[in-house]
């Protein structure tokens, strides 16, 4: 038997099948194409030698063995489809244990670099379509956790199935999280998450864990949101099993003089993962506390898995209601947590193991009613028109506007007969911040001022910094509602720019997510819709000719609209033709492709525009020029286009709270 990539191509294409012991032996010490399983296809397929570290490390492709086997075996019994029964066809070609052999030796020759941590341990929670989520716990991963549960004893002993299934059971599953963010959807929180992400968490707590909260006055749109987050978490769908949920903190002052069978009561929201390897950056040198929480099964409304719809997903949050009973387990200060960070394990002091109990359903109404009263009334009302400041640089500038204009972290501004209830918080987007991704200016002195609907969408996002830019937080904040700045939107950033001494807005593009296509999907896709944004601006556009902000002369797209039609007018490219599924092949165009991506394919949306003309999707903004609107306007007199953004201390309480905290989140 002449074994070449011909015959391989027929193995795998059902054309030949090989029957007899010895040449099945010879066809598995074959080291050109080495057959290795994707789980996001859920196909095997031949990989060539060169390309075996690639497809396993980056791609997260396993080699087909006994474990693989059984897998495929168990799916093909439950389910009875066609590509299971397939892979079992190809794998029949084999002989496994000299696959086995073959497929490591030849990984280990051919590969420049290995460092080989790698199982096929799947991940209950794994879901193709979400991308900051892994398919296989490494071999590190697995080690450690048999640590952590006492499995394990010799860290070099092989990784059995059995091992791989009790770590697996604590891994929430992704039809439980999905569930959780169907529930999301339905209770319309998904925006009110997003701002809990973000620095709603900081802000929401320090105020529920103050002891007079009805002399308190808390911003409106942040109340109406704890209100409706307690709310919708009451009846949360309840948890399959028994899990442990994991808190790092680094000060216990607060649990310190708990004992064992003690209930601990935390009046605000507590945060948690279901990360056990969590790990987020430290900001100096401290030790840090373990606090580990058993949540248990068949208990409707104990918390929320909010990871979906977070601004920062790998934390993989467990979100745990107000008022929640905690009953203390054990606490140990001498004891050894295995961690795969190993300067986090170094620090890792102390242990706290709780058990959720139950909610304090009394405390919880009491909480309704004393938050349901507090209604923080508009006191001072300005005319965005009359407000006109001078200052030595343009951070001065913003100290005077909320000294003079600011109430608890509000600014009430009045243009045209309307009232407009801008939230303010300073921020810190620098190199070394956690918040660095979701800022244009990345400075250490920036300011943010923002308009929320109703359901805690910022539709309105006016950041400030060396540059004004609008609405560059929402390339990142979910919803499953359309929004468009009007004209009325547009005066407001006119005036905030010339009260700034801003010369020009960049105003980014809007973002929606795919659920407004649901009806092109399957029931099975249709949650995943939810979790993913696209450029609405250059789809409408391309769809319906309607371009952005088309409403004011002052209003200018940099990269233009022609260079817009010349590219997706052309024939699409070869290089990504050749990476588009079968039902793609029909399109032409550059245009044709980019609306049916949208439609109907969200999956390939990310992976297709990597391969587009990058400056098309970084460029996703245009130019006011306010600076010629003012010339325009005769009101240039006291303008400074040239005005720096200078760099001084911020001694805001909420900027302390949320950008100087010690963990620093990912």
């Amino acid at each position: 038997m002449k074994i070449d990539k011909l015959l391989i191509d027929k193995i795998f294409d059902l054309q030949i099948k090989i029957k007899n012991k010895k040449d099945k032996i010879k066809l598995s010490k074959y080291e050109e194409y080495i057959p290795m399983y994707d789980i996001y296809s859920q196909r095997i397929y031949p990989i060539n030698k060169l390309n075996l570290y690639y497809r396993l490390i980056d791609c997260h492709y396993r080699f087909v063995n006994d474990q693989i086997i059984f897998w495929q075996q168990k799916l093909f019994e439950k389910y009875k489809y066609d590509i299971y029964k397939y892979n079992l066809e190809i794998i029949d070609n084999y002989d496994i244990d000299t696959l086995i052999d073959t497929s490591y030796k030849t990984l280990y020759k051919y590969s420049e670099a290995l460092g080989l941590l790698v199982t096929i341990c799947k991940r209950n929670s794994f879901n193709p379509f979400i991308s900051y989520l892994v398919p296989y716990y490494s071999k590190l991963e697995v080690i450690k956790l048999g640590q952590n549960m006492n499995l394990l004893e010799n860290i070099d002993i092989e990784l059995d199935y059995n091992l791989c299934k009790t770590i697996s059971n604590n891994d929430v599953s992704f039809d439980e999280i999905a569930k959780h963010s169907n529930y999301i959807i339905q209770n319309n929180l998904t925006s009110w998450i997003c701002l809990y992400s973000f620095f709603g968490s900081f802000l929401f707590n320090n105020y529920l864990r103050n002891d007079d909260l009805e002399n308190i006055p808390f911003h409106p749109i942040f109340l109406k949101g704890i209100l409706k987050i307690m709310k919708c978490m009451k009846n949360t769908p309840e948890l399959n099993n028994d899990y442990y949920m994991y808190r790092f903190i680094w000060n216990d002052d607060f649990l310190i003089n708990l004992q064992i069978n003690d209930i601990f009561i935390d009046n605000g929201f507590i945060s948690s993962t279901r990360d056990p390897f969590y790990s987020p950056g430290l900001s100096g040198c401290f030790g840090l506390v373990l606090i580990k929480i058993k949540i248990p099964k068949n208990k409707k409304g104990i918390g929320l898995l909010i990871e979906n719809f977070s601004l920062f997903p790998k934390e993989e949050e467990f979100l745990i209601q107000p008022y929640s009973k905690l009953k203390l387990l054990s606490k140990n200060d001498n004891f050894k947590y295995y961690h795969t960070n190993p300067e986090f394990e170094k620090i890792i002091n102390r242990k706290y193991e709780f058990e959720l109990i139950d909610n304090d359903i009394e405390a919880i109404n009491k909480l309704f009613l004393i938050l349901s009263r507090n209604n923080l009334s508009i006191e001072n009302t300005y005319d965005i028109t009359e407000i006109n400041l001078t200052g030595i640089d343009r951070f001065h500038i913003i100290k005077r506007f909320i000294e003079n204009y600011s109430n608890n972290n509000k600014v009430d501004l009045k243009f045209k007969n309307k009232i407009y209830l801008f939230n303010y918080q300073w921020f810190d987007a620098t190199k070394n911040s956690s918040y660095e991704k979701l800022y244009y200016n990345k400075v250490k002195d920036g300011m943010m001022f923002s308009l929320f609907d109703d359901s805690g969408y910022p539709y309105l996002n006016i950041e400030l910094g060396d540059k004004l830019v609008i609405n560059y937080l929402n390339k990142f904040y979910f919803t499953n509602q359309k929004y468009e700045i009007n004209k009325e939107l547009l005066d407001l950033i006119y005036h905030f720019g010339r009260i700034f001494n801003y010369s020009d807005a960049i105003i980014y593009h809007n973002f929606c997510s795919f659920y407004m296509f649901e009806k092109n999907y399957s029931e099975d896709l249709k949650l995943l819709l939810s979790f993913n944004l696209f450029n609405y601006s250059i789809y409408n556009y391309l769809k319906s000719n309607k371009k952005f902000l088309d409403i004011d002369p002052f209003i200018n797209y940099n990269l233009g609209y022609f260079y817009l039609d010349n590219y997706f007018n052309k024939i699409i490219d070869d290089k990504i033709k050749i990476k588009l599924p079968n039902d793609f092949k029909l399109l032409k165009t550059n245009r044709e492709l980019f609306i049916n991506l949208i439609e109907y394919h969200f999956d390939l949306y990310s992976k297709i525009i990597e391969l587009i003309d990058n400056r098309i999707f970084y460029d996703s903004y245009v130019t006011f020029n306010i600076y010629e609107k003012l010339l325009s306007e005769n009101l240039i007199e006291n303008f400074k286009p040239n005005l720096d953004h200078s760099i001084d201390e911020i001694k805001d309480f909420n900027y302390q709270l949320v950008y100087r905290q010690p963990i620093r989140r990912k």
